[in-house]
């Protein structure tokens, strides 16, 4: 399959706040996000999509079972499957066959506009994907017309489809009980060379207002989306020339990866990806509401609060969620203080922001005050990997609650932004208190997590025991500057120095040297966002401004030659699993914005 303009073979074809997507799947594409080193054991236990082809997908978290295709797309000629290519851009979509052309866009979050030009063309719209079940029903409008309900089978969503232009044929069969059918296939074809249709996400049980919302002009909606977008980027800062279109790209993966408030998300929230595993994820909304900042305030606040609204008695937070579910899982890096200070050096909050902010990012340091330090040292413990965001890392190969220093660095971070919204709020009392705690957190870690040499490393919680990893997780202590030791400061960036981490195209999660190192081995080897963002702020912190400026150039050149892919071969610089991650996009524009020199 040729596709020019937008990949979206890898960046979903979506809108802000839609639950819709449109993607074209190659044979691999679930695989190709499964292929490290963590998940591929389940592969054949999965059941994933197998036939290529343009498909309509639900980002609902309800169907992400593996059962986000709604529809595959076929174009037709005289009622026979043709080949077609693909063109795509921000706004629109067309697939161009010999016979005409065929395009979509978005009328709205909850609408993709479909029309074709072409004698005889038509479009398949095959609704059983890979044996799941989905049904037609039709439903007569006033006025003598019809629509017809899609209902899967499997998610139970429900898509109205209107064609206000062609004529339309339904196939479909049944089981003999008629409950569940094998196939449901719905036909347009052009009625004096062109046709129209409509389909809607319905959350209602019928499609109100069918004639109104169907029956829109395509190209006046193509202007409407592309003028969104284009107000949107409008207010982007200003970056060198050669990362201007990167940098659009990982704005539109953001503001099309976002959601509606719906369920448990209260506000417009933006999912780590419309991929796969569609929802928002705690450490990585945060990064995303500091790369968005300058270009919609409002949009980043939302991603700073949208984990915290969902706050439980202890003052923990989910570590991701969707409009469908929450998961306590995990409790992810508490990078809040740290990300609240950066975008405080770009916008100024609102008094009630700042209390909102103050409040919540309280509570949840006063749950890892209660409850992630157990030892009660002030330096705190991960559970798992999934913890740190750091899922197999080698700091978490065999170990289960252990005591990393990077966890610990970040809640001083954390407590320093604390002690500083209590000065603006004047509270003078908690502001010391806040201090106070950074302090006992400093020397806890300092004395916990350091060796003979200076170097930082990890410990087992319930042992004692030392854990051997050659991770530059161990690094995030950087981030404090010259609060740490020079000694310190020195013993780690002279390890740094060394060459066993940072390659020609960046930081590897793992030392090339060490065993565990595999170039796609997820956190073991290949470039990541998180280790790269907070070592670039430790080396600023401490003064080598050549290395982090070195770091900044080499992950911004991977971005603009690779796409926003959710790591990257250390050694190659290829792009490695999910190729349309906002969580890269959102760490992209940070370094673009705040970096780059």
């Amino acid at each position: 399959m040729k596709i020019t303009g937008l990949d979206i073979s890898k960046v979903p074809f979506s809108m802000r706040k839609s639950y819709m997507a449109v993607n074209y799947l190659f044979e691999d594409y679930y695989s190709g996000y499964t292929s490290c080193t963590g998940f591929s054991s389940n592969l054949d236990k999965m059941p994933f999509v197998s036939t290529p082809g343009l498909y309509l997908r639900s980002v609902c978290t309800k169907g992400q079972n593996n059962n986000m295709e709604m529809i595959r797309f076929i174009p037709l000629y005289n009622g026979q499957e043709v080949p077609y290519e693909i063109h795509a851009g921000y706004e629109k979509v067309e697939l161009i066959c010999q016979e005409g052309k065929i395009a979509f866009c978005y009328a709205d979050e909850n609408r993709l506009l479909i029309r074709g030009e072409g004698e005889k063309l038509g479009l398949r719209l095959d609704c059983v994907i890979e044996g799941r079940s989905s049904f037609l029903v039709q439903i007569p409008v006033k006025g003598g017309r019809s629509y017809h309900k899609l209902t899967n089978h499997i998610s139970f969503d429900n898509y109205g489809i209107f064609t206000s232009l062609g004529t339309v044929k339904v196939y479909q069969e049944w089981e003999a009980d008629h409950l569940l059918n094998t196939a449901c296939l719905y036909d347009i074809t052009a009625e004096d060379g062109a046709f129209q249709c409509m389909i809607k996400e319905l959350r209602t049980y019928v499609w109100a207002n069918v004639e109104k919302e169907g029956c829109v002009d395509f190209e006046q909606t193509v202007r409407n989306t592309k003028n969104a977008f284009d107000e949107f980027c409008s207010k982007l800062p200003e970056v060198p020339q050669e990362y201007k279109e990167a940098q659009k790209l990982a704005t539109y993966l953001c503001w099309s990866g976002s959601v509606a408030e719906r369920g448990y998300l209260k506000r417009e929230s933006i999912y780590m990806t419309k991929n796969i595993l569609c929802a928002v994820w705690a450490y990585e909304s945060w990064l995303i509401a500091a790369g968005l900042c300058e270009t919609d305030s409002e949009l980043a606040y939302d991603q700073l609060m949208t984990m915290l609204d969902s706050q439980d008695e202890l003052g923990g937070i989910p570590n991701f969620k969707g409009e469908g579910m929450e998961s306590y899982e995990a409790s992810m890096p508490p990078n809040l203080g740290w990300i609240v200070m950066k975008m405080l050096d770009k916008i100024q909050f609102t008094k009630n922001q700042l209390d909102e902010i103050y409040d919540k990012m309280r509570k949840y340091t006063y749950f890892y005050l209660n409850h992630m330090d157990e030892q009660e040292s002030g330096v705190f413990e991960y559970h798992h990997g999934y913890d740190a965001c750091g899922d197999d890392d080698t700091v978490f190969r065999k170990e289960l609650n252990i005591l990393s220093p990077d966890l610990t660095t970040l809640m001083i971070l954390q407590m320093d932004c604390l002690a500083m919204l209590a000065e603006k709020l004047d509270k003078k009392v908690e502001e010391k208190q806040w201090k106070d705690l950074a302090d006992r957190s400093l020397k806890g870690l300092i004395n916990t997590l350091f060796d003979e040499k200076n170097l930082p490393f990890a410990r087992n919680n319930i042992t004692g025991e030392r854990i051997y990893a050659q991770s530059p997780i161990l690094f995030t202590p950087l981030m404090l500057g010259e609060r740490l030791p020079l000694e310190i400061r020195t013993s780690i960036i002279n390890e740094l120095k060394n060459g066993k981490y940072i390659t020609e195209y960046g930081l590897a999660s793992e030392s090339l040297d060490s065993k565990y190192y595999h170039a796609d081995g997820f956190f073991r080897g290949p470039i990541w966002f998180t280790m790269t963002l907070t070592l670039i702020e430790g080396l600023t912190k401490c003064g080598e401004q050549e290395m982090a400026d070195d770091l900044t150039v080499k992950y911004c050149n991977l971005i603009r030659n690779g796409g926003c892919a959710e790591c990257y071969n250390a050694e190659t610089g290829a792009p490695l699993n999910n190729k349309g991650y906002t969580s890269t996009a959102g760490t992209f524009l940070i370094l673009l914005h705040y970096y780059l020199r």
